[in-house]
């Protein structure tokens, strides 16, 4: 997936010496969370002025959440000359077809954003 994404870039793999670009990716996963309580979405007013709220939670969402890391190193200059990071929920109820197709669209969406644009 990686491979094909950076070929339509124009980058080819290295056939031999050293590389202009090496490509590293990895995934971290996590716990993640989403919550909300009592009084959350009041109007900003004084303290005073709110009705007393216990600080109850009213609605709790813990999921598995994943980062997919790209990194594109340069060996000349011994630093990172790009990095790409697609995070969404982790479903295991999917199936593994599903599960690909989602990481192929997470990386092909990544490097919507290679190369990036020069600053003004």
């Amino acid at each position: 997936m990686v491979e094909q994404e950076l070929s339509k870039k124009g980058l080819t793999p290295a056939s031999g010496g050293t590389p202009d670009v090496c490509a590293s990716y990895y995934l971290l996963i996590t716990a993640g969370d989403s919550s909300q309580a009592m009084g959350q979405f009041l109007s900003p007013t004084m303290e005073w002025g709110v009705p007393p709220f216990s600080g109850a939670t009213q609605s709790l969402n813990i999921y598995e959440q994943g980062s997919l890391i790209l990194d594109l190193s340069s060996p000349s200059l011994k630093s990172a000359v790009w990095r790409g990071v697609a995070t969404a929920e982790i479903d295991r109820q999917r199936s593994e077809p599903k599960r690909d197709a989602r990481i192929q669209e997470a990386v092909r969406e990544t490097f919507k954003k290679y190369p990036p644009k020069p600053k003004t």
